[in-house]
């Protein structure tokens, strides 16, 4: 074995290895993000035809052509509907689903200990399906990996983000901030609060009471509570992409919380790694004794394999109603739609087949159904509740 293969093994100089490792990976990810987005390398909400706007206004396909005398035309001359023109039309035939009078907003960290779980792709799909149901979604990024950012903002963290764009300064120095690094996404209906590296440090500043303004802003746990009150009723839901752990920021957006999905894929590791995080939430929801409006268990990356039956069995039988009805399961068109920096709900074409598409399509159109259809009864009772 001579010295060149030896030096192979490792780094003479690490941090200077690192930094290019950084510069690359970079250079790469602009370039899919080109090859992926609009020339202008801005992400684009695709359309939609005739038969799908119906569908989604509620109405049929004659009273679409009746109600829509000057139809957007594509490239080819075919009629195309953006999702803003889709709302527009909803509103004219008054399909368009409005949170009660009477109902809160409703904020739903996506959780889990354990990496890798689909917390993201929960995240991403939901906020998606929410807002292409007519509803009003905030997504916030606490993870400084910060892939829900680069899938729903088509942002490249470290490069085009600095910390001032991300939650950090309205959770140590003034709680308004956070109205200023809200931002618009190409999905119509959906804005984003970004997140980069920069949130490692918040992690570290937020517990140190010498370094985190606790004498201006109080506790630090609270913080986020407190600051997404100035912007709240803006949305109907704010869905926050957590890491997997249960640090501060973590913990933040779980004493923020009204309602809760923790996605599992049904594999004993995940369950054990489930079980931990519950001991966690209960001393957390213990100091702070607040109560949760939804709780559900989400099972992500279904094979269907005896294996993942079994435990999909075993899940159901210890946490019952807790866990949602519908899974997501592990398919092509979900797996090639993230590798595009896209989502199912973006897809213009299937990337295999048609059947392939429409299955994915219907798994993850019966999950995002089951939450948001739960989410509507809770806005129905808490309208109902204040009337009387």
């Amino acid at each position: 074995m001579n010295d060149s293969f030896l030096r192979t093994l490792g780094m003479d100089d690490p941090a200077e290895e690192f930094w290019n490792f950084k510069e690359r990976g970079n250079e790469i990810l602009s370039k899919l993000r080109q090859s992926a987005v609009s020339p202008d390398q801005q992400k684009t909400m695709r359309t939609f035809g005739p038969g799908e706007a119906a569908e989604l206004i509620g109405r049929s396909a004659p009273w679409l052509r009746e109600n829509d005398e000057n139809p957007q035309l594509d490239e080819r001359g075919r009629k195309v509907y953006t999702l803003d023109r889709i709302n527009e039309l909803r509103d004219l035939a008054g399909t368009r689903y409005r949170r009660p009078a009477g109902s809160r907003s409703l904020v739903c960290p996506v959780a889990n200990f354990k990496g890798g779980a689909g917390k993201t792709t929960t995240t991403v799909n939901l906020a998606q399906y929410a807002a292409l149901q007519g509803l009003r979604v905030l997504v916030v990024d606490f993870d400084p990996q910060a892939t829900c950012t680069f899938s729903v903002g088509g942002y490249i963290a470290d490069l085009e983000l600095e910390g001032e764009d991300t939650i950090y300064r309205a959770l140590v120095d003034d709680f308004s901030d956070i109205k200023r690094v809200v931002r618009p996404t190409y999905f119509p209906g959906i804005d984003l609060i970004p997140a980069n590296l920069s949130l490692q440090d918040l992690e570290l500043l937020l517990p140190n009471n010498k370094g985190n303004n606790s004498d201006k802003l109080g506790p630090a746990i609270f913080r986020f509570k407190q600051s997404l009150e100035l912007i709240r009723e803006d949305y109907d839901i704010i869905l926050v992409d957590c890491g997997p752990n249960m640090g501060s920021l973590t913990a933040n957006a779980m004493t923020a919380a009204d309602a809760m999905v923790v996605p599992i894929p049904p594999q004993t590791y995940d369950l054990a790694s489930f079980v931990m995080f519950t001991s966690t939430l209960f001393n957390l929801f213990e100091a702070t004794q607040a109560k949760l409006d939804y709780f559900r268990i989400l099972m992500t990356k279904h094979s269907g394999t005896n294996q993942a039956r079994q435990v999909d069995s075993l899940i159901r039988k210890l946490y019952g109603e807790y866990v949602l009805s519908n899974f997501m399961c592990v398919t092509v068109e979900v797996e090639k739609a993230s590798a595009d920096m896209s989502t199912i709900y973006d897809t213009r074409r299937p990337r295999s087949n048609k059947e392939t598409y429409q299955r994915a399509l219907t798994h993850m159109n019966s999950v995002n159904e089951e939450i948001v259809s739960d989410f509507k009864t809770i806005w129905d009772e808490q309208a109902k509740a204040n009337v009387a």
